[in-house]
């Protein structure tokens, strides 16, 4: 019995001393660990002070760049200059070097390319800034020039305008007053605009056909007192021909005829049925340019013809 509390005191004094053990080995543990977190703070902290550091560094450096000594740019020396002065100097030449491009241009009139378009200068500063601080000490520079293109080049144009129709008559009849009759029409008609909807007249453009106002006696189909048709004189004779031709233009394009009128007899130029008669006052060839764009009309005598084209204009 006193064996066994012997035995009992024994095991009651290990067990305290293995709490008091396990206690202090835990406290100490815990300093450990908090000494760890603590140091990480600290290190993290350190590390981002020598990153911000090392960026300000940076930084600066970059901002205090300059160009190395003798450094030419253009026979002036820029040597030990920062960027910004640099780029000053090279806008400087911009300045008086930049030109801007100009653009090529109609002739209202005619339609024609009456100026070519030429390029610009533009200096790009950026590049020449960077070739100025990467050059090689006493390296001399040139400007980076590049040229700028028009907007609209004589190709856009001449692309954009485009035949659509023409037609041509024979020339049977030379009598020298029928062929002043057809000049003198021609001339109102030649170069003539029509814009999209508008209404084309024979009679409003070529006008009167009038001995005042140059319009010679010449062969015309006239209507006898009997009520039939015979060939006779009157002033304007042969402008039908002009018109005739004409018609045949706008039928090819698909234009839309409002008036037409055809010849009784047969006029030899061109197959009967296919003619556009006109007389001032009576009867009209009138047609509209049901297209989206502007068309222009071209009419002249040319290898014993008379010829007639449209053109249209596409250019926004």
């Amino acid at each position: 019995m006193k064996y066994i509390r012997k035995i009992g005191l024994l095991i009651v004094l290990f067990t305290g001393i293995w709490v008091i053990t396990c206690s202090c080995n835990a406290k100490k543990n815990l300093d450990n660990i908090e000494n760890i977190i603590y140091n990480t703070k600290n290190n993290v902290a350190a590390e981002r002070k020598n990153k911000i550091s090392v960026t300000g560094l940076l930084k600066t450096t970059a901002k205090e760049r300059t160009a190395k000594v003798g450094v030419q740019l253009e026979g002036r020396s820029v040597g030990g200059l920062d960027e910004k002065k640099i780029e000053e100097v090279v806008k400087e030449y911009a300045s008086k070097i930049d030109t801007p491009p100009t653009d090529a241009k109609l002739n209202a009139t005619t339609w024609l390319v009456e100026a070519e378009g030429k390029p610009g200068k533009k200096v790009n500063v950026k590049e020449t800034v960077k070739k100025v601080l990467n050059a090689r000490e006493g390296e001399k520079i040139a400007l980076v020039v590049e040229e700028v293109q028009p907007a609209i080049t004589s190709k856009h144009l001449i692309d954009n305008i485009t035949l659509i129709s023409y037609f041509s008559t024979p020339i049977l009849d030379w009598n020298e007053s029928r062929l002043n009759n057809i000049r003198l029409a021609i001339e109102k008609i030649d170069y003539k605009k029509l814009k999209p909807e508008e209404e084309f007249s024979f009679n409003a453009v070529v006008g009167r056909r009038s001995e005042d106002r140059g319009y010679e006696m010449a062969p015309v189909i006239i209507k006898a007192e009997n009520g039939e048709y015979k060939k006779g004189f009157d002033f304007g004779g042969g402008v039908c021909q002009l018109s005739s031709t004409l018609y045949n233009a706008v039928e090819k394009c698909g234009l839309k005829i409002t008036e037409r009128h055809i010849h009784t007899k047969d006029i030899g130029y061109i197959p009967r049925g296919s003619d556009a008669t006109v007389s001032y006052g009576e009867a009209d060839f009138k047609f509209i340019n049901n297209r989206k764009h502007p068309l222009m009309l071209r009419a002249f005598m040319q290898g014993g013809q008379i010829r007639v084209e449209i053109f249209e204009n596409t250019i926004q």
